[in-house]
């Protein structure tokens, strides 16, 4: 038997309100999502750290991560940074992040932007095969990523004396691109995408 439900007036018309009402918050928050990506330069932040947008909304810039890392890998982000100025990030070049045991900065983070996770993930590291001394005929004489990564072989391996980074296995920890004796470095990391 085929029965049709009646729907008032006003039914109707919540309906249709509310499905106009959720499409535009979508709208909403995609342009709102645009915008912050154009204001942010995208940030190495440190182990742990929850999605970019909810990292930006949710961390109140306590500084309680920066003091509790014992080798002062985690700064405030400059002005450089856009919106993200004053959150703590990695820069790499300068100190990289040495993946401690216990990650003391994870248990000082008071509003959880910074969680716990046995997959830790910050980027990933690029080489530059134009400015690599392994890839320009100094093939013996530069193993300087290979040799500090602490997921060595794991993350990066060598291969006819030339490091590969293996960038689902590489944690963006930095401490390649912080050895590398390269002008300019030719291993750098990129956070995690935006």
């Amino acid at each position: 038997m085929n029965e049709q439900k009646i729907i008032t007036r006003s039914e109707f018309l919540r309906g249709g309100l509310k499905t106009f009402l959720r499409q535009a918050a979508e709208v909403v928050d995609n342009q709102v999502e645009a915008k912050v990506k154009k204001m942010v330069t995208p940030a190495l932040r440190p182990p742990g750290a929850i999605d970019e947008l909810a990292f930006l909304a949710n961390c109140t810039r306590c500084e309680d991560c920066i003091e509790a890392c014992p080798h002062n890998a985690i700064v405030k982000a400059p002005p450089k940074f856009g919106a993200a100025v004053g959150t703590p990030i990695i820069e790499p070049a300068e100190t990289p992040c040495y993946l401690c045991e216990d990650m003391p900065c994870i248990a000082a983070c008071p509003e959880k932007v910074l969680l716990p996770t046995e997959n830790i993930k910050m980027g990933a590291a690029f080489i530059a095969l134009t400015k690599c001394f392994a890839y320009n005929g100094m093939v013996n004489r530069c193993d300087y990523c290979f040799d500090r990564c602490p997921l060595k072989n794991t993350a990066i391996s060598m291969e006819d004396h030339r490091p590969i980074v293996n960038e689902a296995a590489c944690v963006g920890c930095g401490i390649c691109e912080y050895f590398c004796p390269a002008p300019g470095k030719a291993i750098r990391v990129v956070p995690n995408a935006l």
